[in-house]
């Protein structure tokens, strides 16, 4: 790729925060001193950087969509100044590879769901969309995935990926140390990210509610708490609401075991890439996880995690417990977690704009 030309970082987000994996690309850009600029919705503005919105949030989501679609295809069209584009997510990208076809530009895909997998869609919907991302990354200069699991449903040379793994920056895991208060003796519990039913939301409430009283433990929560409201009001939860990734770092200083599930229902989930994982490694966290989960492996070659089933809130409660007596459970998987391979973020994005 050519080096130092401007890029314009396209994401379909109004708050930086609320995507680590977009955040992270940002920052990058950011403390590289690579020229860039961000086009997004309109929400939180930062000002250490060049920001244009291209459309605002809306009430009714499909309007919302429908009109990002539009006005980021007229924005681009209006610009006709030469660099790369570097877009995330399927529906941005579809829309710059249209506008190859009026102008010129090349493009970096960011592709962190392969979005025909990531709904329960029939048959004709799901190929009709393969079809459509398979169009987009044979165009792309390259294509970002966070795990090798999601090159092998396109069919496509896997020459044309590149594997950008959801691990944190070396600056950000450097920041995260500052002001850390960990408790010793008592078993702390994290819980972040998308909260959603089909990430272990139903679970986690069975787990929260069917705590006795008296117990020398803590639950911190950090991500939007829509649906959160019955367990939000346990003694044990200290709620954190939507932090950055470097607030997020220091509670996994903080804390003994993170908590990770995916429905495996779901095609993408089987697939799961999560930030959640490489921080845990990193930060020497020990995950609990779900069994049915594909990728378990890759992350953790060696071991140093917990797995339940998907979906039992009384085995998740029953662990944690049986942790809570007896502490050599976990210091065994920490020394296991600790054998795990490593990465951090600037040198896979250094490595991919390098190539």
């Amino acid at each position: 790729m050519k080096k130092n030309i401007k890029t314009t970082i396209i994401i379909r987000e109004s708050n930086l925060k609320d995507r680590v994996r977009l955040s992270k690309i940002v920052s990058y850009f950011l403390e590289s001193e690579k020229p860039f600029e961000l086009w997004k919705k309109y929400g939180d503005e930062p000002t250490q950087f060049s920001v244009k919105n291209i459309a605002k949030n809306y009430t009714d989501k499909k309007k919302e969509y429908v009109i990002w679609i539009i006005k980021l295809f007229i924005t681009l069209l209006k610009n006709k100044a030469t660099g790369r584009i570097f877009v995330s997510g399927f529906e941005s990208a579809f829309v710059v590879y249209i506008s190859t076809f009026f102008i010129k530009r090349e493009y970096v895909f960011d592709n962190p769901d392969n979005f025909y997998q990531s709904k329960q869609l029939p048959n004709f919907l799901k190929s009709a969309l393969l079809y459509l991302e398979r169009k987009i990354i044979n165009k792309a200069l390259v294509t970002l995935v966070p795990d090798e699991s999601r090159i092998y449903g396109y069919n496509i040379p896997v020459e044309k990926f590149e594997v950008l793994k959801n691990f944190p920056s070396k600056n950000d895991l450097k920041e995260s140390f500052k002001n850390v208060s960990k408790q010793e003796g008592k078993l702390v519990v994290y819980i972040n990210g998308w909260l959603v039913p089909t990430r272990g939301l139903k679970m986690i409430s069975t787990f929260i509610t069917n705590l006795s009283p008296g117990l020398d433990l803590k639950i911190i929560i950090a991500g939007k708490k829509e649906g959160l409201d019955s367990v939000l009001e346990s003694s044990y939860v200290e709620y954190k609401g939507v932090v950055s990734a470097i607030a997020s770092l220091k509670y996994y200083h903080e804390s003994d075991l993170i908590l990770t599930f995916y429905d495996p229902k779901l095609e993408i989930n089987r697939k799961a890439s999560p930030n959640k994982w490489g921080d845990a490694i990193i930060t020497k966290t020990v995950p609990i996880l779900n069994k049915g989960i594909e990728t378990t492996k890759t992350y953790f070659p060696n071991g140093g995690y917990f797995s339940i089933e998907y979906g039992e809130g009384h085995e998740l409660l029953n662990l944690v417990l049986d942790i809570y007596h007896d502490k050599s459970i976990l210091k065994n998987k920490i020394k296991q977690l600790e054998q795990n391979p490593m990465y951090f973020w600037e040198n896979q994005m250094d490595k991919i704009l390098n190539r």
